[in-house]
């Protein structure tokens, strides 16, 4: 079966409002990984994962301007 990369994108996002997010690492899958969502003590950590930088490059970007 073909490998694929992906890329991953981490998102905190802080009980204080703020936001943090940055592009971690390519994966290579040959099924997109599922992203998911842990809710910490101070923060909500999202992981997703994108087909192309270019998608996860925009995802981290509207995630740190998403501050109240």
């Amino acid at each position: 079966m073909k490998q694929n990369s992906y890329y991953c994108v981490v998102s905190r996002y802080f009980d204080d409002g703020s936001a943090s997010a940055m592009i971690i690492e390519d994966i290579i899958a040959e099924e997109k990984p599922k992203g998911y969502i842990e809710e910490k003590e101070n923060f909500d950590l999202c992981v997703n994962f994108f087909d192309t930088y270019e998608e996860a490059r925009i995802h981290a970007e509207e995630c740190r301007n998403s501050q109240e």
